[in-house]
């Protein structure tokens, strides 16, 4: 596989930081799962049947209410730290102008920032 192509396949994999706060939610612990963060799902879920159990039920909405925030919350940081992941992957794979040192995509033949034509 090419460089062009791992960079692509990198790029498709961002996740969307509002899918991931909705997902959480609407099922806490789903934006986890979608972050690929499995570990934190369990325990989103774990924590929540616990709450559910042994709080009493007069405060159980409120309760329930404030920690599928957090949740949700918590999902906006995983999504946001998932695609800083992936950018670092993305910046490794990038080529640096000579010129003006900024990061350009594999394929470029003339940087878009100063205009430097690469060799080919």
């Amino acid at each position: 596989m090419s460089q062009n192509q791992d960079l692509n396949l990198i790029q498709d994999k961002k996740k969307s930081l509002f899918l991931s706060v909705g997902l959480n939610l609407v099922l806490p612990g789903a934006g986890y799962i979608y972050c690929h963060r499995i570990r934190q799902a369990l325990l989103a879920w774990l924590v929540i049947v616990l709450f559910i159990f042994t709080i009493p039920l007069i405060w159980l909405p409120e309760v329930i209410g404030g920690l599928v925030l957090v949740l949700a919350l918590d999902g906006a940081w995983v999504a946001q730290k998932y695609n800083k992941e992936l950018d670092k992957k993305i910046a490794s794979l990038m080529k640096t102008c000579p010129h003006c040192f900024e990061k350009v995509h594999p394929s470029a033949k003339v940087c878009k920032y100063c205009r430097h034509q690469f060799e080919a």
